[in-house]
């Protein structure tokens, strides 16, 4: 969803409940899933309504209220657009639309792939005599993590988010006797989830009193490449670094404060804070096409938007060659439209790309349309990174899956 996208009219104060309630009401309507992933929905509209109260600006609204709420989801394809993203076809991917118009890492010159989403522990069961009931843990909450009470050695601090998407720690006496019982029972549940069992399988937990849905770990942020003579670059990030944690916050217009901890390959996490100047459609996708030794066509496009396949099409016609290298390397996805007729101009017309789940009716099938030109029939490399998703992920797939002429995918780190 992108809010402001579809009107003129400016957006302030007086518009940040109706907008929260116009995005809780959207997703609620059309995710796939009619149980929301064991969320209330209800009480999930009735806690970021209300923080519109205390809303200052349009960035708190997308950072602070509109974004965690399509986050609790945990799908990568659930997402509100940031300030900025005038285009409807931009949030066809969460990941693609949260470039759409501001991305404060590219501005500091990081090309960062987004990782693997993981999934939390969910309790589908709570015995009556489980510790945890009495605080109204009840099914549907999450388990993100158990710990020890620094301020009570015969106490366990629980990490736990009701359904309503509110988290919270609670501190719970432990028996000397059980305090082993339930060691071991997490370190049990804890490698399951590092061994992502699948499909995720209810795990019962006698000592807790519960049963836990297994949840999957997620992988974190990584910078991919950095931008010559960039803040980053500067500032000594390393390629293959990991970001555990990270703060954005907005300082004024297009001023922000970032903070991140970066773990690089092999070394030691050390921080990195900046503030830094992002103007919205400041990092516009790149469109590239060129002919290279051997006479190889070169394209690449970092976004299935608006008008790439007539893009695409147009190269393709402009030259003489013999393979084309497609590098999608720095796209993480886009509009299905505009991916089928992208695939199109390779596949030809009605080659199967995927299957949507729709939460409503017949499944259906996701094809190619009619290509406005003659669809290439040589061979064909596809470039692709830890950055390509969506949209990117399925066309490499295609292509390959396909079999059109040799289609190689070579994957970079």
């Amino acid at each position: 969803m992108c809010f402001g996208c579809t009107s003129s009219e400016p957006v302030g104060p007086a518009d940040y409940e109706g907008i929260t309630r116009q995005a809780w009401k959207i997703i609620g309507d059309n995710y796939y899933d009619p149980g929301m992933e064991g969320l209330d929905w209800a009480a999930v509209g009735r806690t970021y309504i209300g923080r519109t109260k205390s809303t200052n600006d349009q960035i708190d609204l997308y950072f602070n209220t509109l974004s965690p709420m399509a986050m609790l989801l945990e799908n990568s394809h659930v997402g509100v657009s940031p300030p900025g993203s005038n285009s409807r076809k931009a949030q066809g991917s969460a990941m693609a639309a949260a470039k759409s118009g501001l991305d404060v890492e590219l501005c500091l010159g990081m090309h960062v792939a987004e990782g693997r989403r993981g999934s939390s522990s969910r309790f589908v069961e709570v015995d009556p005599t489980s510790l945890l009931f009495p605080l109204g843990v009840r099914a549907g909450w999450r388990l993100f993590g158990v710990q020890a009470n620094p301020e009570n050695a015969d106490a366990l601090q629980f990490q736990l988010m009701a359904t309503d998407g509110t988290q919270t720690a609670f501190v719970v006496p432990i028996l000397p006797a059980e305090r082993a019982k339930i060691a071991e029972e997490l370190r049990v549940l804890q490698s399951a989830i590092d061994e992502r069992a699948q499909p995720y399988r209810v795990m019962r937990l006698p000592a807790i009193g519960a049963s836990v849905r297994i949840g999957s770990p997620g992988a974190l942020r990584t910078v991919v490449n950095l931008e010559r003579n960039s803040p980053a670059e500067k500032a000594g990030i390393s390629p293959g670094s990991g970001i555990p944690t990270l703060t954005i916050k907005p300082l004024g217009a297009d001023r922000f404060a970032y903070s991140a901890t970066l773990t690089p390959e092999g070394g030691n996490p050390h921080k990195f804070e900046a503030e830094v100047v992002c103007e919205r459609g400041s990092n516009l996708p790149v469109r590239a096409a060129r002919l290279l030794e051997g006479s190889v066509l070169y394209l690449r496009f970092d976004r299935f938007e608006d008008d790439v396949a007539s893009w695409v099409a147009a190269e393709l016609t402009k030259r003489s060659y013999q393979a084309v290298l497609l590098d999608l390397r720095w796209n993480a996805g886009g509009d299905i439209e505009e991916l089928r007729r992208v695939m199109a101009l390779f596949l030809g017309a009605d080659k199967v790309l995927g299957t949507m789940y729709p939460r409503r009716g017949a499944d259906q099938a996701v094809k190619t349309v009619a290509p406005p030109i003659a669809s290439f029939d040589g061979k064909m490399a596809v470039l692709v990174s830890p950055i390509s998703a969506s949209a990117a992920e399925t066309a490499a797939s295609a292509l390959k899956a396909h079999g059109i002429k040799d289609a190689r995918v070579v994957a970079a780190r």
